[in-house]
Parts: structure tokens; C-alpha cells; sequence
């Protein structure tokens, strides 16, 4: 109640609603769309000449309906909002040299305005003063405002609202909260340095809190339902431990962690390709299952290959790993990442996993032409993996249109972009297996999405409009033009 009340006294609040012509209708069932897409827009200038924000690239609108497109109207980038304010808090440790009352002091924190489903739309940082100000992108939306205090004994808020405009929040008091507190054990080993942390009902997680050398933590909470995660020791061989938990507006609550004898085994494999060993390999340990603990607790070890070989100790149970090779420099030498699961890792004792091996790069080949058939030159080859941290390998089509692309199976995510000058082509996206051949990619398009980009009532040109399917892929850009309209073909989806 208290921050729904300081956020009321903010500053005046202007509607800056996202503005188009028409309303634009969920898919009610037409079957024109069978995707969702976004369009975004990247503003010609981010700065004014001041140096001050003038806007920020953002998402202008999620359609359902494919026949929209046609006609999108006026789509308005928003211009940012500010926000302002100062952070205090209490400065109180009732387990040690309690002082009551105790003393406001101010408040360093993340403070962040997030809508579900969309960019982060603003953070900025409180300094030492408490001190912040925030350019976020206002929304009609309702999202969360939250702050993240770096100190753990200050209870982290945060709430659902929407922000349309500039809001100075002035003192924002952080209060006392109410104590989150247990000890972690470890079978007589030292806890000294283990992590917990906290998330409250609308997913936002404290900084950690570090156990003293007996294991006992503290945190400082808002009442209600939270998820409190050990995330242990320094080391990162223990596993991360979830409980759910209710914590009383007057007595807090206590949760300890007792991990026992943390059992570790020691497991090996070779990474070859084509019967040479893989170096400089980032290997990723991921449980599915975890002996002696419950279901919810998981673990992630990261290692990495030299000599052809990786090791890491991992706690008894059932793992994947996923093997990302590093970028071999020559896309010729690139090797696969690969994914394999149910390894077990037995509880009487070390194992070997004997060689994994990933796949060597192929060249792929084949065309690209324009909806009648004839070659195109200079178009661009596109292909990701997947993964963390995925590779791409680009090609470039030569004059009867063909490419030949090296690059590691199995599977490829690729787009064929039409050369800079044929802006009546549409972005294609295609797949390359494992296997050499190609095939002809065929730039045809079936849609045409046609719009008028606006900032403040004004035309935005030379602006870049996108628009990406649900999973995030790029299926079409253009800039506009000097009065901000553009066209963007697109391919069937």
C-alpha cells in the first residue's frame, strides 16, 4: 500500500498512448495469420542536440491478423518518459547491535519498469545518495516497477502499474520490511560465502544475501508469498535449493538449508571431430535430476576442453550436456555444437563418458532466385546455430546466383537477403541440414506491410521499421522515407 500511494503523489502523468489508424483486431478467427508478429522501429536520432533522449527504439505493435498488414496506418513511436526520485531505507540488524529506531539512510538499487512480453522498456541505478533517473518507454500496459536495493537487509519493492509519462516520485521509503533468516548447513564443511536470495510473487529477486562463517543469512522482506533459493557456496558444486514460502507481516519467516555431505564424482570425456581432439570447447553440465535432493533442485557446471578432453565434478544423478565449440576462425574448421542427454552419473564412483563426438563442417550449397526464376547476384547468406551463444556464417551469392557455404550441421537456421537494390523482395528463411545439398531459395513475396512512421504528429524519416515473427527472427526491414512511410514485402509465413 505504501509505494500504490507514493506513486500516486508522482508528478502528472500525460497519455502517451501508441497511435495508429484503425484499430487493429486479434485474429478472431479469419485464419488469415497462423503467426504473431511484432513491429519494431529504431528512431532516426536517439539524442537531441541537447543531448537529451528523443526517443527509443521500441515495439509499435503485435498483430495476429496477416491482412493488416496492407494497411497499418500511422504507427507513433512514444517519446520517453522520465523518471525521477530518491531511495531511503532503514539501516537495522535486529540479530546484532540492534538500534531502534533505526536510522533512514539512503539507498542504492536497480530500479527497472519491464512490461511481460515486451523489451525492458527503462532501468537506471540509484547512486549512494539513493539518487536516480530513469528514460523508460511509456505503455499503456500494465507492467512492473520495481526497485532492487544492493543492500539484502533492505526489502526489495516492487508493483504492478502502468507509466505514461514523467512521474517524480520524490522520497520513495523503502521501510523495514520484515526478516527472511535460517542457516545453511553442509555436512560439518564451512558455508562461509554461500548465496541466498528471494523472489517475490511478480518474479523479482533480491540481491544475495552472504551466510557468516556459522551459515546463518538475513534478508529483509515485504509480507507475503516469496521463493527463497540457496544458491551455495563460492565454488558452484552444490545445488541450487527452492523453497516456497509465506512470510508473516509480523514474524517473518525462517528457512533453513541443509545440504548434508554434498557428493561429488569426477567425469570425464574426449571431444573429437573427424579424430581430432576439440580444444577451447565451452561444456555445459545441466541436471535433470539430482540424487538425495528434491525434484526442484538443479545445477549448472560450466568447463571447458583442452588437450581433446574436459573434466568437472558433478553431483550424482541424471545430466545433458551441451557442447558450444568456439569459433574456429575458418569457417571451414568450424565443428557442431552438440546437445546429449541422460548421461548418469553413478553415486559408487567417477565415470568416463569415452568420446562425444561433434560433427565437421560441410558446404552446404544452392541458388537464389527472383519470383520468375532468374539467378540473383549479391544477395546475403545467413545461417545461426543454435545455443547460448550461437555462431552465424554468411555467404554471398555469386552471378548465376549460387552459394557455397561452409558451416557444422545438423541443422541451420538461415535467411536469404535480396541485394540492396531489389527493395521489392522479401527476406526469405530457410533451413540447411547435415547434408551438402542446397536447393533453390526463391524470393517471392505474399504480403506487403505498408505504414507511416510518426514522432510527435510528425513524419519520422529514414527511420527502420522491422518485423519479427513470435520467436524473435527477422522476417523483413526497410527505412522510410522522407514523409516516414515504408514498405516491407514478406515472404509466405
Amino acid at each position: 500500500m505504501m509505494i500504490l500511494q507514493l506513486l500516486a503523489c508522482g508528478g502528472v502523468e500525460m497519455d502517451l498512448a501508441l497511435a495508429h489508424s484503425g484499430a487493429l483486431p486479434a485474429d478472431e478467427g479469419s485464419g488469415a495469420g497462423a503467426d504473431t508478429l511484432t513491429i519494431d522501429a529504431v528512431p532516426t536520432d536517439i539524442l537531441r542536440d541537447d543531448g537529451s533522449i528523443r526517443a527509443l527504439p521500441m515495439t509499435l505493435i503485435t498483430i495476429t491478423d496477416l491482412s493488416d498488414l496492407e494497411d497499418l496506418g500511422t504507427l507513433s513511436l512514444t517519446s520517453p518518459a522520465l523518471l525521477t526520485g530518491r531511495l531511503i531505507g532503514s539501516d537495522v540488524a535486529p540479530w546484532r547491535d540492534a538500534v531502534l529506531p533505526a536510522e533512514p539512510v539512503a539507498v542504492s538499487a536497480a530500479v527497472t519498469w519491464t512490461v511481460p512480453g515486451a523489451r525492458l522498456l527503462g532501468s537506471a541505478r540509484a547512486d549512494a545518495d539513493g539518487i536516480f533517473e530513469a528514460v523508460v518507454l511509456p505503455s499503456n500496459d500494465l507492467g512492473v516497477f520495481s526497485i532492487v536495493p544492493d543492500d539484502p537487509e533492505v526489502p526489495v519493492l516492487s508493483e504492478e502499474r502502468t507509466i505514461r509519462g514523467d512521474i517524480d516520485f520524490d522520497a520513495i521509503d523503502l521501510g523495514l520490511g520484515v526478516a527472511l533468516w535460517g542457516q545453511l548447513r553442509f555436512g560439518g564443511a564451512s558455508p562461509n560465502g554461500a548465496l541466498v536470495t528471494v523472489t517475490d510473487a511478480r518474479g523479482v529477486t533480491s540481491a544475495p544475501a552472504v551466510a557468516d562463517e556459522d551459515g546463518w543469512y538475513l534478508l529483509r522482506v515485504q509480507p507475503g508469498p516469496v521463493t527463497v533459493t540457496s544458491l551455495g557456496r563460492p565454488a558452484g558444486l552444490d545445488p541450487v535449493l527452492l523453497v516456497d514460502v509465506e512470510v508473516d507481516a509480523s514474524t517473518g519467516a525462517a528457512v533453513d538449508f541443509d545440504y548434508g555431505v554434498v557428493p561429488l564424482a569426477d567425469v570425464s570425456a574426449r571431444l573429437e571431430s573427424e579424430g581430432k581432439g576439440i580444444d577451447q570447447a565451452t561444456v555445459r553440465f545441466v541436471s535433470e535430476s539430482l540424487e538425495g535432493f528434491p525434484p526442484s533442485a538443479r545445477m549448472t557446471v560450466d568447463a571447458f576442453s583442452a588437450d581433446g578432453r574436459v573434466n568437472a565434478r558433478l553431483v550424482p544423478g541424471n545430466w545433458r550436456v551441451e557442447i558450444e565449440p568456439e569459433a574456429a576462425g575458418h569457417p571451414e574448421d568450424d565443428v557442431a555444437r552438440i546437445v546429449v542427454g541422460d548421461l548418469i552419473v553413478p553415486p559408487t564412483g567417477d565415470v568416463d563418458f569415452g568420446t562425444l563426438e561433434l560433427a565437421a563442417a560441410t558446404t552446404h550449397t544452392g541458388f537464389v532466385a527472383d519470383p520468375e526464376g532468374n539467378a540473383l547476384a549479391e544477395a546475403a547468406i545467413t545461417c545461426t546455430e543454435g545455443g547460448d551463444t550461437p555462431r552465424s556464417w554468411q555467404a554471398t551469392t555469386a552471378e548465376d546466383g549460387s552459394f557455397a557455404l561452409a558451416a557444422p550441421g545438423p541443422l541451420l537456421s538461415c535467411a536469404a537477403t535480396p541485394p540492396s537494390d531489389r527493395t521489392d523482395l522479401p527476406l526469405v528463411r530457410f533451413s540447411l541440414s547435415d547434408e551438402a545439398g542446397g536447393g533453390l531459395v526463391q524470393l517471392v513475396p505474399e504480403h506487403i506491410a505498408t505504414g507511416v512512421l510518426a514522432l510527435d504528429d510528425a513524419p519520422e524519416a529514414f527511420a527502420v521499421v522491422e518485423i519479427r515473427n513470435a520467436a524473435g527472427d527477422l522476417l523483413g526491414s526497410a527505412n522510410t522515407d522522407e514523409e516516414g512511410r515504408f514498405s516491407i514485402p514478406l515472404a509466405p509465413l
